[in-house]
């Protein structure tokens, strides 16, 4: 009898332990509204997100080096650290299920081939780097794979709102007006004085001086160019062979081939500000989408290359004031409205002392090609209304009925997250 009670006790405890492990099953639901479900593996990724942006926008703030500095010993708008980071986890839990919510009540879906593609993307991110801190915080590939498809709905749902045949399509005139009011075209040549601690800016200026006289004189801007660049060249050569001990024949060698590209290139990265940010996961996918139509073409004909749009002038670049410019037909400049109070033919020179670059800009008319119009349509309407847009998201999201697991996502501790810093 004695032995009969042990083996049912045994048995209990048996069952208790697998009752315990099956607790947390693979798709338990963290957090629900109606028919739509955010599971436990889902809100982990949102945390880690979370904490991401949270830790980021400590950063910016306060001295993460101080003595006894922890993330966890800080507010955030008010918040407590963890307190932060847990709403803003739920908060984006709720945009993804506002995406889902959007997408069927106006019938838009991805297509098979864009499918492929996000899924390609996401396997790619996957591989590159977010499988090692995903995985230790129990995600799954699938579950990433599941979210960047949520995210790609973005794009599809702010097209069938604002785009050539949306419910609030923008005019044609207001996109004209757009790119006339936020891009521009130029012509431009540029010194990086960055690694210079004590740069003569004045003496740069007068360098630059000498190609703004050719061409307000008229001379054709790729002759002018052509002896910057090689000025610029030799320039650069002869201080690599003045700061030599040796002075051999080898070093010019390997200058020759990599000119001065990095300093007099239009699309300098000074210029530009990265507002791509890949480990985001509200970003909009229509923004750092790395899977688009053009990146899977398998045109091979030589013909067929030629027929892709150019600009009539390759010699121009577009600089703009939108700062999440994401075409690659336009560069974001931070002095832009120096340029934009240019007449047009006009020329000046700019110096950028914060990103320690200067620049000769000449003025060209940026609505006489057609093919920039067409190249940043898309995203002018990003411009004139992304804005509007997400907060049409937010406010929709903020309105859903829902409900939280506690237990599913008691599990899961800010204090706990694994942000790869750790390794």
């Amino acid at each position: 009898m004695k032995i009969f009670k042990k083996a049912v006790a045994l048995l209990l405890c048996v069952a208790f332990i697998f009752t315990l492990a099956a607790c947390h099953g693979k798709d338990e639901v963290a957090i629900s509204s109606g028919d739509y479900k955010i599971t436990s593996a889902m809100y982990s990724y949102y945390l880690v997100i979370a904490d991401g942006e949270a830790k980021k926008k400590v950063d910016e703030s306060a001295d993460t080096k101080a003595e006894g500095f922890s993330y966890y010993k800080q507010t955030i708008d008010g918040k407590k650290f963890e307190d932060y980071v847990k709403d803003l986890a739920l908060e984006k839990c709720l945009y993804h299920i506002t995406l889902q919510k959007l997408a069927d009540e106006t019938g838009v879906k991805l297509d098979d081939e864009a499918t492929k593609g996000y899924k390609s993307t996401a396997e790619y991110y996957w591989n590159y780097g977010y499988s090692t801190v995903m995985l230790e915080n129990g995600v799954a590939f699938s579950t990433y794979e599941k979210i960047m498809l949520n995210d790609a709905l973005y794009a599809l749902l702010f097209e069938d709102k604002y785009g050539e045949k949306g419910k609030e399509a923008i005019s044609d005139k207001d996109i004209a007006a757009a790119l006339s009011d936020n891009y521009a075209g130029v012509y431009m040549l540029s010194i990086d004085y960055s690694d210079d601690e004590k740069a003569d800016t004045a003496k740069l200026k007068e360098e630059l001086k000498t190609y703004q006289e050719r061409l307000d004189k008229g001379e054709d801007f790729a002759k002018v160019k052509a002896d910057f660049d090689a000025a610029q060249k030799a320039k650069e050569e002869a201080e690599k062979n003045n700061s030599s001990s040796t002075g051999s024949s080898s070093k010019t060698d390997s200058t020759s081939s990599t000119g001065s590209s990095s300093k007099t290139d239009s699309t300098s990265s000074a210029e530009s500000s990265s507002k791509t940010d890949s480990t985001s996961s509200t970003e909009s996918p229509s923004k750092n989408d790395s899977s688009s139509d053009k990146s899977s073409s398998t045109t091979t004909s030589s013909e067929e290359k030629e027929e892709e749009p150019k600009p009539e002038d390759a010699n121009i670049s577009v600089l703009t004031s939108y700062e999440d410019t994401y075409s690659g037909a336009a560069t974001y400049f931070e002095k832009f409205a120096n340029v934009k109070k240019l007449e047009q033919g006009k020329t000046e020179i700019i110096d950028d002392g914060e990103n320690k670059v200067m620049y000769l800009v000449m003025k060209k008319d940026v609505t006489k090609d057609k093919y920039y119009l067409d190249e940043l349509t898309d995203e002018i309407r990003y411009l004139l209304k992304g804005d509007t847009f997400d907060k049409f998201l937010e406010d929709y999201s903020s309105k859903l009925e829902y409900t939280v697991n506690d237990y599913a996502i008691g599990q899961f501790k800010v204090k706990k997250i694994y942000d790869g810093t750790e390794a």
